[in-house]
C-alpha cells in the first residue's frame, strides 16, 4: 500500500515537471473554489456591491473550466502511474 502510495506521489512529481502550468492554475483555481466558499462580510458587500458579483459569476465559472481540465490531467496521471506499477510488477 506504502508503495502505491509513492507512486501516485511519483506520478504527481512527474505530472508537475511536465506540466508546471497546469498544476499552477489548478492551485489557483483551487483557491478561487475556496474564496467562493467563504462567506461575504457587510463591509464587502457594502464596499464591493454588484462589482463583487460579476467578478464571483467570472470566477466560478474559471473555476469549473479549470477544475475539469485539472480532473483530466489528474485522471491522466493515475493512468500513468498505475502503468508505470504494473510495468514493475507491483499491479495485475
Amino acid at each position: 500500500m506504502q508503495h502505491q502510495a509513492s507512486q501516485v506521489g511519483n506520478g504527481f512529481q512527474k505530472l508537475a515537471q511536465e506540466n508546471p502550468l497546469a498544476v499552477g492554475v489548478a492551485g489557483v483555481a483551487l483557491g478561487s473554489l475556496i474564496g467562493l466558499l467563504v462567506p461575504e462580510s457587510q463591509g464587502e458587500r457594502q464596499l464591493m456591491g454588484s462589482a463583487r458579483d460579476t467578478v464571483m459569476d467570472k470566477a466560478a465559472g474559471t473555476a469549473q473550466e479549470t477544475m475539469d481540465k485539472v480532473g483530466t490531467i489528474a485522471t491522466e496521471a493515475g493512468g500513468t502511474a498505475a502503468q508505470e506499477a504494473r510495468k514493475e510488477g507491483l499491479l495485475s
